[in-house]
């Protein structure tokens, strides 16, 4: 049975030779919920520090973009309409360059002429990926939606999709980031192995497994400090992976026989 708790290993992972002694004997399949607990604390953190600046976007964009937009978009048996049957060119604010057009008039009839990323027109929407128009998706409106949307209904949508989307984003980016610490733990675990081998350390490959995903903690850790105070190093991710091995040996190490 472990002798000390996951939260424990939080700040102990940093310097407890103790602790990685526990981990190789008694830690189990326990320890991928361990770093799913770890992964779960540091996206909430992250996700806390970027709201603000979501918010700040969305701000941004009902001041700039919204304004822009028509009064009113109604949709009737998939045709558009708008209350003046002119082009609306949406622009970026500081460069200014036109990033969407609403054209029920007809001027506007493709994206490679009006070089915006998205083109509504009466019956059709257009959207491009990139800037050289190499993939243009073009759709037609069904003719069974009938829809009207507000200025004033955007300004109120927003902010509430923005947050249900950082609500709804946080169980795939912690599947997603758990799938990649455990295959970083296996690689890492190989890389254990043959120093175990050199350092005549008769560990199975299963123990340094183990070792690999807590030692990663320290990393974890330093990484979610740092975007929390929006610090941003040169070459971080090459400093991430000397400090993971450096605690993977350190692991490694407490348990030699002769550590004990």
């Amino acid at each position: 049975m472990s002798r000390y708790g996951y939260f424990r290993t939080f700040y102990m992972s940093f310097y407890s030779r103790d602790l990685y002694r526990d981990v190789a004997e008694n830690w189990g399949a326990g320890v991928v919920l361990y770093l799913t607990l770890l992964l779960a604390i540091s996206w909430l953190i992250t996700m806390i520090v970027a709201h603000p600046l979501f918010r700040a976007g969305v701000s941004q964009f009902n001041q700039q973009i919204t304004p822009q937009l028509p009064e009113v978009i109604t949709i009737k048996k998939g045709i558009v309409t708008t209350p003046e049957n002119r082009p609306y060119l949406i622009k970026d604010a500081k460069t200014q360059d036109v990033i969407a057009i609403i054209d029920t008039s007809g001027k506007y009839t493709s994206l490679e002429e009006s070089h915006a990323a998205l083109l509504i027109t009466k019956d059709t929407y257009a959207h491009t990926s990139d800037s050289n128009y190499h993939k243009i998706e073009i759709n037609t409106i069904p003719t069974n939606l009938n829809l009207m949307i507000t200025r004033a209904q955007v300004q109120q949508f927003i902010p509430k999709f923005m947050d249900w989307m950082l609500a709804i984003a946080f169980p795939f980016l912690l599947i997603a980031s758990l799938l990649y610490r455990l295959l970083q733990s296996i690689v890492y675990a190989i890389f254990g192995k043959i120093f175990a081998a050199i350092s005549g350390q008769p560990l199975m490959y299963s123990t340094i497994l183990k070792l690999a995903m807590v030692s990663i903690t320290p990393a974890i850790v330093v990484c979610t400090v740092l975007q929390w105070a929006h610090f941003i190093l040169p070459h971080i991710g090459l400093m991430y992976f000397a400090l993971a091995m450096i605690y993977l040996i350190f692991a490694i190490r407490a348990n030699r026989v002769d550590s004990r």
